[in-house]
């Protein structure tokens, strides 16, 4: 069992089951896409071009493809449940060590009806979160599993 001392308490939203101590690794949610080979052609979700427009202009950015993903109240983690009208429970996490960049969104500001896709993912790594709620942070660090919420 890994400890936790000291550690931001977050919140995280899985169809996977896990026991208190459990690490779930980073990068999980890149690499399903990436396996999914419809995924990747359509990009339905514009998260191919968001990953091209960081590595190419916000390189010091954390990948949502390499991340783990958190929220900071489980108001907002039962919103994101919610809306995905899944099945999935919500854990107590805590990063696995002190991530070096956390980058910070309103999950629901991002609109594949947008105007302009490519500028709008600009927008995305660039503006902080336009809204109170809805905020979703991701890291490229491990997550520790302190228990369902």
């Amino acid at each position: 069992m890994i400890e936790t001392p000291m550690r931001r308490i977050y919140f995280h939203v899985s169809p996977e089951a896990f026991n208190h101590g459990e690490l779930k690794a980073k990068g999980s949610f890149g690499a399903l896409l990436a396996s999914d080979c419809r995924y990747v052609r359509d990009d339905p979700d514009g998260e191919f071009l968001r990953e091209r427009v960081r590595s190419t202009h916000y390189s010091h950015k954390p990948s949502r493809f390499r991340s783990s993903f958190v929220f900071d109240s489980l108001q907002d983690a039962e919103s994101f449940r919610d809306r995905r009208g899944m099945r999935e429970k919500i854990y107590r996490v805590a990063f696995a060590s002190d991530p070096v960049s956390i980058h910070r969104v309103c999950y629901t500001a991002w609109n594949m009806g947008h105007f302009n896709l490519e500028v709008q993912a600009h927008e995305f790594w660039t503006t902080p979160p336009i809204y109170t709620s809805d905020t979703e942070l991701f890291a490229e660090v491990d997550l520790i599993i302190c228990g369902e919420a």
